[in-house]
């Protein structure tokens, strides 16, 4: 929980400072325009593995949060990448849903 308090401070100050940006598509900005698509599966898929792990859920539900009522996720966390030349943002709502897809991952690896 504490982690999606994190997020949700965080996403107040980058819009509070003009810093970040905001994404109206999938992670690192892939899909521009689709906002609502993604806040509607975003609730979808967190509601199907909310029993598995709740960090995946609330990941989902803080970006859902964005998608839904302001048409983007903000993100606010610099990812430089110089052999494209590029600067991709995320926010620590997109590492919650990494982070729990790899531990559910692993998890269900070691139950078969």
């Amino acid at each position: 929980m504490i982690w999606f308090l994190m997020d949700r401070v965080g996403k107040y100050f980058a819009v509070l400072f003009s810093w970040g940006t905001l994404n109206t598509g999938a992670p690192l900005g892939f899909f521009p325009g689709s906002a609502i698509l993604f806040g509607v599966l975003s609730i979808l898929v967190g509601v199907l593995l909310c029993r598995a792990e709740t960090v995946i859920l609330l990941g989902a539900l803080s970006n859902a949060i964005d998608r839904l009522f302001i048409g983007g996720v903000i993100d606010y966390i610099p990812l430089p990448l110089p052999m494209i030349h590029k600067i991709l943002y995320f926010n620590i709502a997109d590492m919650m849903i990494a982070v729990g897809f790899i531990v559910y991952s692993i998890r269900r690896a070691k139950a078969r």
